[in-house]
């Protein structure tokens, strides 16, 4: 008012606000988030097969979102019949066999990770977006070992739609003696997939180097883990690819996993934000023992 200007005071970056403000939202936030991922997930399945037009409606897809917001992630898995259907729309015998194909992977799934649903909806997503790195990773920071199993059937789900899609023609239109021929096609195309073999060994070694690492009791673990991850997962690609005869483009690859590292950066502050500047280390003891 009196001709003088006064300086505002930078606001600073707070962690804890932004943490403070999903908190208080997640309740509303964490449908849409399942909303969404139920949508591009089904919306890719159809995208990357497509055979039977119907199940391409957008009014379906959204009503299978919808009711995937308010399920638990669990049960989201059941909604693979989508990817069955689609199959179908190839040949009876090609649903044959992704129904057996999906009750190997749920069995061991059931078995041993119940609680990592979500590895096996986000892999093929990953893939589609061209960061697969980012599930062993991502993973290998939030969750047990044992995760190492979900996404490997994560990678083995992507495989078998891509099977599918590259053969679709094929396999269409088979009588009986072609559809024994179709199935030995389809086993041969899963247990003979070196690519897909790579990608597995590199997710398994990949989530449990990363799971090791972000446990020690150092600064920068999660940080060192994430690169540490990115680094492994291009090595083993990039070395499956030249033992086995795979053909792996660098530039994607790096950028991929470039992208992966950034995305795990955002769960870390998230999940683990921590202020190593203030990082105190103490030591002091009683009659039997030295603590730390």
């Amino acid at each position: 008012r009196n001709g003088v200007r006064l300086a505002q005071t930078p606001q600073t970056f707070d962690a804890e606000k932004i943490k403070q403000a999903y908190g208080r939202y997640s309740t509303f936030l964490l449908p849409v988030l399942k909303f969404l991922l139920a949508f591009v997930l089904f919306k890719g399945i159809n995208a990357s097969m497509g055979f039977v037009k119907e199940l391409d409606s957008i009014f379906l897809l959204l009503i299978l979102s919808l009711i995937c917001s308010i399920m638990p992630l669990n049960l989201m898995v059941f909604f693979g019949i989508l990817l069955i259907g689609q199959c179908f729309g190839v040949g009876i015998e090609v649903a044959g066999f992704a129904v057996a194909l999906i009750l190997v992977l749920m069995i061991l799934y059931i078995r041993f990770t119940p609680r990592d649903a979500v590895i096996l909806l986000l892999t093929p997503v990953a893939f589609q977006l061209g960061i697969p790195c980012v599930i062993p990773i991502g993973y290998g920071l939030t969750k047990s070992p044992a995760s190492a199993i979900s996404s490997g059937c994560g990678v083995v789900v992507y495989y078998f739609i891509q099977l599918v899609q590259q053969n679709s023609s094929m396999l269409k239109g088979a009588d009986a003696k072609e559809s024994i021929q179709n199935l030995k096609v389809l086993l041969d195309g899963m247990l003979k997939n070196q690519e897909m073999m790579i990608n597995i060994i590199a997710f398994v070694i990949v989530l449990l180097l990363v799971n090791v690492i972000r446990r020690m009791s150092v600064d920068y673990a999660w940080q060192i883990a994430i690169f540490a991850g990115a680094i492994a997962y291009i090595v083993i690609i990039v070395t499956g690819g030249i033992f086995m005869d795979v053909k792996s483009p660098v530039i994607p690859l790096i950028a991929g996993v470039a992208g992966a590292v950034i995305i795990a950066e955002i769960l870390e502050f998230f999940l683990f934000h921590v202020d190593y500047s203030r990082t105190e280390n103490l030591q002091f003891e009683d009659d039997e023992y030295y603590y730390y």
